[in-house]
């Protein structure tokens, strides 16, 4: 079966003696067709679909339009064989043969990176002469391998994904992001001091982080004023910077002449119950000039948009096209008994929504070693590290930037 939308007239009328289109086969990994599409922008899109990825293009075309192609200028040639080399090769010279009637003056670039290596190598033999080219996504390495004409060496990826492109080509729906809040931003700026204070002293202020998350995260999802904070005494130093600073930047106002201190807002509680950590590692990550950083992204599966489920990440970073996603927590997920719930998640958010080209990291304000009652070792990191996501934790929060700075560089965390 062949749909070919109508050509429109004025198709060829931009000046242009030669019209670009891409063919692509369309596999279940996206990304590698896309940044080509993105990075080259031919004028007409042309996918080659297998029986068994009839939905996987249905998607993959909403992604093209989300990006700014219109339908008028995506083809798609079904009942391509994904086995046999001969039934193949047949049906690849049946499309070449279309888009050459269709586009006579048309130069096809055929991205052999989807579809299997029979279909790679069939579609390869067809289009291996001109005027056609051929090339190869190297998500790898990052660069676009152009196999035909030879000699012709190959081109570095450009950064063409924007965080709702990379989730839409994921089968996602972006939905929101905190750090879009005009409101938001400001008043992360301003207790910023407060925050890096924390994140710097992770070794000294354990005890008063806990009892920040003991005392403000019953108030974390509501509009209440949490109850004042009372501490016994203050007599270490680190603390009372930590305190001086949580007035300074308007998170709580202090009690004159007593250790007790008012929320001066109703984000303070889900500030100092752990909030706070998502932020420093957003000023990190933005610090390394990540393409894009954002908090609290929330998405939807388009899978299964009546149901509207809405998946949340605390941050996700935007590097090269690739997608780091980050879970913060600064409580004891071990001793908790949550760190196996908080590393499934992660691992599939990752797996669902990134893709090959996204990795997962959890950070903790604590350590991610625990001995229980019994004397067992409960050693969260071993775990995560099992399911290949990377992890951050206590007084190695002053280097996270460069876990980052090298994942954005290398890839490597």
């Amino acid at each position: 079966m062949l749909v070919v939308l109508k050509i429109p007239s004025n198709f060829f009328e931009n000046g242009k003696s030669q019209v670009n289109i891409h063919l692509c086969v369309v596999t279940g990994q996206p990304l590698a067709n896309l940044i080509p599409l993105l990075q080259e922008q031919p004028e007409c899109v042309a996918l080659a679909v297998s029986e068994d990825m009839d939905e996987t293009a249905k998607r993959f075309i909403n992604t093209l339009i989300h990006a700014g192609w219109s339908v008028d200028k995506i083809l798609r040639y079904d009942s391509v064989p994904s086995r046999d080399y001969d039934s193949i090769l047949m049906r690849a010279m049946e499309i070449e043969e279309l888009l050459r009637s269709a586009f006579p003056q048309g130069l096809v670039t055929f991205n052999a990176t989807g579809g299997n290596k029979l279909m790679a190598l069939a579609f390869m033999s067809v289009f291996s002469e001109q005027p056609h080219r051929v090339i190869y996504t190297d998500t790898l390495a990052h660069r676009i391998e152009i196999l035909y004409p030879r000699n012709q060496g190959y081109v570095d990826l450009a950064p063409v994904l924007t965080m709702e492109l990379y989730l839409k080509a994921s089968g996602k729906t972006f939905r929101s992001r905190q750090d879009q809040d005009a409101v938001w931003r400001e008043r992360v700026i301003k207790r910023r001091a407060a925050t890096y204070h924390l994140a710097h002293h992770a070794d000294e202020l354990q005890a008063l982080v806990s009892k920040f998350n003991k005392h403000f995260s019953e108030f974390n999802n509501t509009r209440t004023l949490p109850e004042p904070f009372r501490l016994e005494y203050l007599s270490h130093a680190v603390w009372k910077k930590a305190m001086e600073l949580m007035v300074e930047g308007d998170v709580l106002d202090q009690l004159s002449g007593k250790e007790c201190w008012y929320a001066k807002s109703s984000d303070t509680a889900r500030y100092l119950s752990g909030a706070w950590l998502e932020e420093y590692v957003w000023h990190e990550a933005l610090r390394c000039k990540a393409d894009d950083v954002a908090v609290s992204l929330v998405f939807t599966d388009d899978s299964a948009r009546k149901e509207n489920i809405r998946n949340e990440i605390d941050l996700a970073v935007l590097a090269h096209n690739r997608l780091l996603l980050l879970e913060c927590k600064t409580g004891n997920i071990a001793q908790e008994g949550k760190d196996a719930d908080i590393i499934y998640k992660l691992d599939s958010l990752t797996e669902q929504a990134g893709g090959l080209m996204s990795e997962g990291a959890l950070i903790s304000f604590k350590s991610l070693e625990y001995s229980n009652r019994d004397g067992q070792k409960v050693n969260t990191r071993a775990r995560a590290g099992s399911v290949r996501l990377h992890t951050c934790e206590g007084s190695q929060l002053k280097t996270v930037h460069l876990h980052i700075e090298s994942w954005i560089k290398s890839g490597k965390w």
